[in-house]
């Protein structure tokens, strides 16, 4: 008969809940180390258990029997109705209703407002290289990801107003849900703890500003396909015929901010960091976009760009921002030789498999091109998930690689980065991994390998390739 999975014991009442809740990094990859691929956590009265294997994660991603786990729950007050935290036959419904939105074609009319966000990103840095100020890279990749995924909701930025409430609210909710992820014992969410009346107002005003949009996209006499998510999703039918509600749409933008926007930030931040502590990848990326046909300006979107997605791809192994993917099993499963009961809740880590010896050679090194073809065929399909997988894999992965390559083409050639030696970077894995209390560089002139460019360049040509 299978074995029960081993784990560390932990505390005698709450087992190994306040070091899940303080290093949960260390944590993992010590269970890792010291019980193998599946190992038992636990947490208070009930179980955690984590796999690490990558036939196990396929076998969970990908497998039927598996659903949301328990941890999803704990969303419903921000994301209550979304598809990020729905499950069965309600998810694939609005997933069907969803993948419309993320289209390449529809996304490539999008493609021109995104440079524009990206352009003033460049003006702002320009301004701190001439003041020879440092800035917070993490802060500002965050705003641009905040205008892109305004761009993709409403078809425009925000304005002052809506961006700063956003922006304000949006860290409010990040900062309870965060709360209520590391609670040892999570408190319901009807309690009206502080905590909890926060969440309810910041989300309150998200809300307000989405379904203004949402009604000015319903008021108008002869609708208009903009080719956004608003749009796209207040004037075509569901498959079954009818219309969404307010309430329906005001669900997936929420799920969606969380889904694609602090996520993107951060693989784009942590690609940002690899330039820095890689000099000589920060040349090659520099090269490959100065040989793009118009030298990395509007084309960007839908080039091919290989060097830049293996940077991407590496970046993220070593520091995915969904560095925990969870699921809860639906009957009795047998996974390495030991049994999970029915109603397990089971976390699959990123970042412990993307750093497992067994599947990557020197795992701590930085290697873009363990990602060329002759190198990862033989590579098992889910020692690198950093999207997730199966049929709840992240529905945003080629958004998230067109505002990248679009940011990073505009970048590189005008800049050459240096991390501050006054700020060490360390890791911050809340919602997503972060460098906790920013990524701050020093900006000069790509002096290395060429001239840099002017940010007065003017930002027409992508709108009208794209």
């Amino acid at each position: 008969m299978p074995a029960v999975a081993p784990g560390p014991f932990g505390h005698l009442l709450l087992g190994n809940a306040r070091e899940f809740r303080d290093h949960p990094l260390d944590l993992m990859m010590r269970c890792k180390r010291e019980h193998g691929d599946v190992v038992r956590l636990r947490m208070g009265p009930v179980n955690l258990y984590l796999l690490f294997h990558p036939e196990h994660v396929g076998r969970v991603l990908e497998g039927g029997t598996f659903g949301r786990s328990d941890v999803a729950s704990l969303f419903d007050p921000l994301l209550g109705g979304s598809m990020i935290i729905a499950d069965g036959e309600p998810w694939r419904r609005q997933r069907q209703a969803l993948a419309p939105t993320f289209a390449r074609e529809r996304l490539k009319q999008l493609a021109g407002r995104m440079r524009e966000s990206a352009l003033g990103l460049v003006a702002r840095w320009e301004q701190a290289r001439m003041q020879g100020r440092e800035i917070d890279a993490q802060q500002e990749i965050t705003r641009y990801a905040l205008d892109v995924m305004a761009i993709y909701l409403v078809g425009r930025t925000f304005d002052a107003e809506e961006s700063a409430t956003i922006s304000r609210a949006w860290y409010v909710c990040l900062q309870s849900m965060a709360d209520r992820l590391s609670a040892m014992v999570p408190l319901p969410a009807w309690l009206p703890t502080p905590s909890m009346r926060r969440l309810v107002a910041a989300t309150a005003d998200i809300s307000r500003i989405i379904l203004k949009h949402v009604q000015e996209r319903r008021q108008e006499l002869k609708p208009e396909d903009r080719g956004d998510f608003l749009s796209i999703l207040v004037h075509t039918p569901t498959p079954e015929g009818r219309k969404l509600t307010d309430a329906e749409i005001l669900a997936e933008a929420k799920g969606l901010f969380l889904a694609g926007f602090d996520t993107v930030a951060s693989a784009m931040s942590w690609t940002l960091h690899a330039c820095t502590t890689h000099p000589e990848v920060q040349r090659k990326l520099r090269a490959e976009v100065r040989a793009l046909p118009d030298g990395g300006g509007g084309g960007a979107a839908t080039a091919d760009m290989p060097y830049f997605r293996r940077v991407f791809n590496e970046a993220i192994r070593l520091n995915p921002p969904l560095w925990i993917v969870d699921r809860k099993t639906q009957e009795d499963v047998e996974l390495g030789g030991y049994i999970l009961p029915k109603g397990s809740n089971i976390i699959t880590c990123p970042y412990v498999t993307h750093r497992d010896p067994a599947w990557w050679e020197d795992p701590l090194r930085f290697d873009p091109d363990r990602f060329l073809p002759s190198r990862s065929e033989h590579r098992p399909r889910y020692a690198h998930f950093p999207f997730g997988g199966g049929r709840m894999k992240c529905i945003g992965v080629g958004m998230a690689m067109m505002e990248a390559q679009i940011l990073f083409a505009e970048l590189l050639p005008r800049f050459r980065f240096e991390l501050s030696p006054w700020h060490p970077v360390e890791l911050e894995p809340t919602l997503v991994l972060r460098a906790r209390g920013g990524l701050h560089l020093r900006l000069s002139a790509p002096s290395d390998d060429g001239p840099a460019l002017s940010q007065t360049q003017p930002p027409s040509a992508l709108g009208e390739t794209g």
